[in-house]
């Protein structure tokens, strides 16, 4: 059984991925946060094996709880589904340790076992094009580039 914890700042995102979530029969729901502080305590006291993250909540932001959490917790991986495109914020997920990069436009029009992701090491960025995924052009150069 696969346990996910699930941290957005809107309970209708949070409530509609249990939701969505309940009808796999090889996962469950086992958290959830609205907020960075919620998120590192709800991992911290739960065992889980994915995070599902949002960038934008209050207070401090999903990158940087995303950046405490792998701190802490170094192979746990964390999904970062959001609003913003990617070449807002996914190559800053990733090298703060994100397993993937979606948005939420993305994931309304795929469904998740027909989603295609390639690789910048440690993570998947994922294109918001129908049926298909690919690579971020820029991943590679970006993560090369930074200090």
């Amino acid at each position: 059984m696969i346990r996910v914890v699930i941290a957005d700042d809107h309970a209708v995102v949070r409530k509609g991925l249990v939701y969505i979530l309940s009808d796999e029969h090889d996962m469950t729901v086992v958290g959830e946060a609205s907020n960075a502080q919620e998120l590192l305590a709800t991992v911290r006291n739960r065992r889980c094996d994915v995070v599902i993250l949002d960038i934008s909540m209050p207070g401090r932001s999903g990158l940087d709880a995303l950046q405490e959490l792998k701190q802490e917790h170094p192979h746990l991986p964390v999904l970062v589904l959001t609003m913003y495109p990617e070449d807002q914020f996914a190559v800053q997920a990733v090298k703060k340790g994100a397993a993937a990069y979606m948005t939420k436009e993305s994931a309304t029009r795929e469904e998740p076992d027909q989603g295609h992701s390639e690789g910048c090491e440690r993570g998947a960025i994922y294109k918001p094009e129908p049926g298909r995924a690919t690579r971020l052009s820029r991943c590679k150069r970006d993560r090369e580039a930074a200090p």
